[in-house]
Protein backbone atom coordinates (compact mmCIF):
# COMPACT_ATOMS: atom_id res chain seq x y z
CA UNK A 1 0.00 0.00 0.00
CA UNK A 2 1.36 3.54 -1.19
CA UNK A 3 0.53 6.61 0.92
CA UNK A 4 0.37 9.62 -0.80
CA UNK A 5 1.19 12.89 0.73
CA UNK A 6 -1.38 14.53 -0.69
CA UNK A 7 -4.05 13.87 1.46
CA UNK A 8 -7.40 15.24 2.50
CA UNK A 9 -8.03 16.10 5.82
CA UNK A 10 -11.03 13.33 5.69
CA UNK A 11 -8.60 10.82 4.63
CA UNK A 12 -6.73 10.81 7.79
CA UNK A 13 -9.01 8.37 9.27
CA UNK A 14 -8.78 6.16 6.41
CA UNK A 15 -5.04 6.22 6.57
CA UNK A 16 -5.56 5.09 10.31
CA UNK A 17 -7.36 2.40 9.59
CA UNK A 18 -5.69 0.68 6.85
CA UNK A 19 -1.64 0.05 7.13
CA UNK A 20 -0.91 2.29 9.65
CA UNK A 21 -4.02 2.18 12.33
CA UNK A 22 -4.19 1.74 15.64
CA UNK A 23 -3.98 -2.25 15.58
CA UNK A 24 -0.64 -1.78 16.95
CA UNK A 25 -1.63 0.71 19.30
CA UNK A 26 -4.64 -0.04 22.05
CA UNK A 27 -7.67 2.20 21.28
CA UNK A 28 -7.93 2.82 24.87
CA UNK A 29 -4.91 4.89 24.43
CA UNK A 30 -5.98 7.64 22.09
CA UNK A 31 -4.17 10.76 24.28
CA UNK A 32 -0.99 11.94 24.51
CA UNK A 33 -0.48 9.50 27.52
CA UNK A 34 -2.85 7.98 30.40
CA UNK A 35 -4.60 10.49 31.72
CA UNK A 36 -3.20 11.83 35.25
CA UNK A 37 -5.48 15.33 35.41
CA UNK A 38 -3.68 19.01 36.03
CA UNK A 39 -4.94 20.83 38.93
CA UNK A 40 -4.68 24.63 37.50
CA UNK A 41 -3.37 27.40 39.16
CA UNK A 42 -2.88 30.37 37.54
CA UNK A 43 0.12 29.80 35.51
CA UNK A 44 1.60 27.03 37.52
CA UNK A 45 0.26 23.37 36.54
CA UNK A 46 0.98 20.87 39.17
CA UNK A 47 0.67 16.76 37.51
CA UNK A 48 -0.28 13.68 39.68
CA UNK A 49 2.87 12.18 37.82
CA UNK A 50 5.48 13.94 38.62
CA UNK A 51 7.87 13.08 41.05
CA UNK A 52 8.02 15.66 44.25
CA UNK A 53 9.32 19.19 43.59
CA UNK A 54 9.10 19.02 40.37
CA UNK A 55 6.84 21.47 38.09
CA UNK A 56 4.77 22.01 34.82
CA UNK A 57 4.26 25.82 34.20
CA UNK A 58 3.56 28.29 31.64
CA UNK A 59 6.90 30.04 30.14
CA UNK A 60 8.46 33.23 30.47
CA UNK A 61 10.56 35.31 28.41
CA UNK A 62 12.92 35.47 31.34
CA UNK A 63 13.45 31.49 30.63
CA UNK A 64 15.04 32.02 27.63
CA UNK A 65 18.04 31.53 28.39
CA UNK A 66 17.54 28.51 30.19
CA UNK A 67 15.78 26.63 27.40
CA UNK A 68 18.26 27.83 25.04
CA UNK A 69 20.54 25.57 26.87
CA UNK A 70 18.35 23.29 26.77
CA UNK A 71 17.40 23.36 22.96
CA UNK A 72 21.27 23.48 22.07
CA UNK A 73 22.19 20.11 24.25
CA UNK A 74 18.95 18.71 22.23
CA UNK A 75 19.02 19.85 18.99
CA UNK A 76 22.48 20.94 18.24
CA UNK A 77 22.62 22.43 14.59
CA UNK A 78 18.78 22.39 13.92
CA UNK A 79 17.72 23.98 17.46
CA UNK A 80 15.76 27.25 17.24
CA UNK A 81 17.44 30.51 18.21
CA UNK A 82 16.26 32.70 21.28
CA UNK A 83 14.09 34.83 18.71
CA UNK A 84 11.93 32.11 17.57
CA UNK A 85 11.48 30.93 21.25
CA UNK A 86 10.15 34.56 21.95
CA UNK A 87 8.05 34.49 18.81
CA UNK A 88 6.60 31.62 20.22
CA UNK A 89 5.34 32.98 23.52
CA UNK A 90 4.38 36.06 22.26
CA UNK A 91 1.86 33.98 19.77
CA UNK A 92 0.15 31.97 22.00
CA UNK A 93 1.64 32.24 26.18
CA UNK A 94 -1.06 29.76 26.97
CA UNK A 95 0.71 26.95 25.07
CA UNK A 96 4.40 27.35 26.18
CA UNK A 97 5.08 24.90 28.62
CA UNK A 98 8.42 24.26 30.72
CA UNK A 99 8.97 21.72 33.34
CA UNK A 100 11.59 22.83 36.42
CA UNK A 101 12.92 20.30 38.48
CA UNK A 102 13.25 20.73 42.37
CA UNK A 103 16.59 22.17 42.24
CA UNK A 104 14.88 24.80 39.37
CA UNK A 105 17.05 23.44 36.55
CA UNK A 106 14.66 23.01 33.67
CA UNK A 107 14.83 19.43 32.19
CA UNK A 108 12.27 20.09 29.13
CA UNK A 109 9.58 22.30 27.85
CA UNK A 110 7.28 22.08 24.90
CA UNK A 111 6.34 24.84 22.03
CA UNK A 112 2.37 25.11 21.01
CA UNK A 113 0.09 27.12 19.09
CA UNK A 114 -3.46 26.75 17.77
CA UNK A 115 -4.08 26.90 14.14
CA UNK A 116 -6.28 26.09 11.51
CA UNK A 117 -6.83 22.24 10.20
CA UNK A 118 -6.93 22.97 7.19
CA UNK A 119 -3.37 25.10 6.91
CA UNK A 120 -1.86 21.97 8.38
CA UNK A 121 -3.33 19.80 5.39
CA UNK A 122 -2.81 22.41 2.45
CA UNK A 123 0.81 23.51 3.59
CA UNK A 124 1.83 19.37 3.84
CA UNK A 125 0.63 19.13 0.20
CA UNK A 126 2.50 22.58 -0.86
CA UNK A 127 4.54 21.81 -3.53
CA UNK A 128 7.02 24.49 -2.42
CA UNK A 129 10.88 23.18 -1.75
CA UNK A 130 12.19 26.44 -0.51
CA UNK A 131 11.27 25.16 3.12
CA UNK A 132 10.47 22.19 4.95
CA UNK A 133 6.94 21.70 5.35
CA UNK A 134 7.80 21.45 9.48
CA UNK A 135 8.87 25.48 8.85
CA UNK A 136 6.42 26.28 6.48
CA UNK A 137 3.49 25.57 9.03
CA UNK A 138 5.42 26.68 12.25
CA UNK A 139 6.69 29.76 11.21
CA UNK A 140 3.38 30.58 9.64
CA UNK A 141 2.50 34.47 10.52
CA UNK A 142 -1.00 33.79 12.44
CA UNK A 143 -2.73 35.56 9.93
CA UNK A 144 -2.11 32.62 7.60
CA UNK A 145 -2.25 29.98 9.56
CA UNK A 146 -6.29 31.01 11.48
CA UNK A 147 -7.34 32.68 8.20
CA UNK A 148 -10.43 30.64 7.84
CA UNK A 149 -12.71 31.95 10.33
CA UNK A 150 -14.98 29.01 10.39
CA UNK A 151 -12.31 26.71 10.21
CA UNK A 152 -11.20 23.49 13.00
CA UNK A 153 -9.03 24.80 15.44
CA UNK A 154 -6.01 22.02 16.65
CA UNK A 155 -3.45 22.56 18.70
CA UNK A 156 -0.47 21.99 17.21
CA UNK A 157 2.51 20.80 18.96
CA UNK A 158 5.99 22.70 17.40
CA UNK A 159 8.74 21.59 19.30
CA UNK A 160 8.59 18.89 22.53
CA UNK A 161 12.63 19.48 23.60
CA UNK A 162 14.28 17.76 26.83
CA UNK A 163 18.23 17.00 28.26
CA UNK A 164 19.02 14.05 26.33
CA UNK A 165 20.06 12.43 29.05
CA UNK A 166 16.98 13.05 31.48
CA UNK A 167 17.58 14.43 34.42
CA UNK A 168 18.73 13.37 38.28
CA UNK A 169 17.05 10.13 37.78
CA UNK A 170 14.00 10.88 35.85
CA UNK A 171 13.98 9.46 32.26
CA UNK A 172 13.75 11.43 28.81
CA UNK A 173 10.76 9.72 27.98
CA UNK A 174 8.99 10.57 31.71
CA UNK A 175 10.31 14.51 31.16
CA UNK A 176 8.69 14.41 28.16
CA UNK A 177 5.46 12.80 28.58
CA UNK A 178 4.73 15.27 31.56
CA UNK A 179 5.13 18.21 29.12
CA UNK A 180 2.44 16.29 26.35
CA UNK A 181 0.33 15.99 29.19
CA UNK A 182 0.26 19.57 30.24
CA UNK A 183 -0.84 20.08 26.20
CA UNK A 184 -3.45 17.69 26.17
CA UNK A 185 -5.30 19.59 28.79
CA UNK A 186 -4.80 22.19 28.01
CA UNK A 187 -6.85 21.08 24.40
CA UNK A 188 -9.62 19.96 26.70
CA UNK A 189 -9.90 23.01 28.48
CA UNK A 190 -10.06 25.18 25.25
CA UNK A 191 -12.33 22.62 23.46
CA UNK A 192 -10.11 21.17 20.56
CA UNK A 193 -10.74 18.41 19.29
CA UNK A 194 -7.18 17.05 18.14
CA UNK A 195 -3.71 18.04 18.52
CA UNK A 196 -1.48 17.59 15.38
CA UNK A 197 2.32 17.27 15.04
CA UNK A 198 4.89 16.63 12.30
CA UNK A 199 7.40 14.34 14.22
CA UNK A 200 10.95 13.80 12.28
CA UNK A 201 11.55 9.89 12.20
CA UNK A 202 15.81 10.21 13.33
CA UNK A 203 15.62 6.25 13.24
CA UNK A 204 15.17 6.07 9.39
CA UNK A 205 18.78 7.03 8.26
CA UNK A 206 19.89 3.90 10.06
CA UNK A 207 16.93 1.78 8.64
CA UNK A 208 18.30 2.60 5.16
CA UNK A 209 21.78 2.12 5.66
CA UNK A 210 21.00 -1.69 6.89
CA UNK A 211 18.50 -2.25 4.30
CA UNK A 212 18.84 -4.06 0.94
CA UNK A 213 15.46 -2.46 0.23
CA UNK A 214 15.74 -1.09 -3.46
CA UNK A 215 12.45 0.29 -3.46
CA UNK A 216 11.92 3.99 -3.62
CA UNK A 217 12.66 5.94 -0.72
CA UNK A 218 8.67 6.50 -0.02
CA UNK A 219 8.17 2.88 -0.30
CA UNK A 220 11.13 2.23 2.38
CA UNK A 221 9.52 4.79 4.47
CA UNK A 222 6.20 3.18 4.52
CA UNK A 223 7.63 -0.20 5.19
CA UNK A 224 9.74 1.70 7.67
CA UNK A 225 6.69 3.04 9.94
CA UNK A 226 5.40 -0.28 9.07
CA UNK A 227 8.09 -2.00 11.01
CA UNK A 228 7.75 0.85 13.89
CA UNK A 229 4.37 -0.11 14.72
CA UNK A 230 4.91 -3.65 14.70
CA UNK A 231 7.27 -3.04 16.79
CA UNK A 232 9.99 -4.80 14.90
CA UNK A 233 11.92 -1.65 15.33
CA UNK A 234 12.40 1.84 17.28
CA UNK A 235 12.32 4.83 16.55
CA UNK A 236 13.43 7.39 19.07
CA UNK A 237 10.79 9.96 18.50
CA UNK A 238 8.21 8.15 16.44
CA UNK A 239 7.82 5.03 18.80
CA UNK A 240 7.79 7.48 21.72
CA UNK A 241 4.49 9.24 20.22
CA UNK A 242 2.94 5.81 19.31
CA UNK A 243 3.57 4.42 23.17
CA UNK A 244 1.67 7.43 24.41
CA UNK A 245 -1.33 6.87 22.16
CA UNK A 246 -0.66 8.40 18.52
CA UNK A 247 -2.00 7.53 15.23
CA UNK A 248 -0.34 8.01 12.43
CA UNK A 249 -1.59 9.85 9.32
CA UNK A 250 0.78 9.55 6.53
CA UNK A 251 4.67 10.26 5.76
CA UNK A 252 5.99 13.62 4.84
CA UNK A 253 9.00 14.53 2.49
CA UNK A 254 10.38 17.56 3.03
CA UNK A 255 9.01 17.86 6.47
CA UNK A 256 12.48 19.11 7.96
CA UNK A 257 15.08 20.02 5.09
CA UNK A 258 18.53 19.85 7.59
CA UNK A 259 17.27 16.36 9.31
CA UNK A 260 19.97 14.04 7.91
CA UNK A 261 19.19 11.47 10.79
CA UNK A 262 15.81 11.24 9.53
CA UNK A 263 16.79 12.05 5.20
CA UNK A 264 14.01 14.89 5.67
CA UNK A 265 11.19 12.96 6.41
CA UNK A 266 8.86 13.33 8.83
CA UNK A 267 5.31 11.73 9.74
CA UNK A 268 2.14 13.62 10.58
CA UNK A 269 1.02 12.30 13.93
CA UNK A 270 -2.59 12.94 15.87
CA UNK A 271 -4.34 12.83 18.65
CA UNK A 272 -7.86 12.45 19.33
CA UNK A 273 -8.42 14.92 22.41
CA UNK A 274 -11.77 14.48 22.70
CA UNK A 275 -12.01 11.00 22.97
CA UNK A 276 -10.13 11.02 26.45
Amino acid sequence: MELKVRATEDQVGAYATSGFGTSAVPRVLLALLIFTGLDVHASRLTCSSLHSGAQIRNASMADIPALMAVENKAWGVLAADPSTLADRMSRFKEGQFVRSELSGDVSGFLNTVVIDKSFVFETISSEDALVGRWEAITRAPAEVALQNADGERVLFLINLTTLPMGHEGTSRSAIAASLIDSAKNLAKRMGIKQAFGLTRINGFRKYVAMSNDRRSERATCERYLADVLNQKVRDPALSFHLKQGAKIAFPVPKSMLDDDESLGWGVLIYYDVKQL
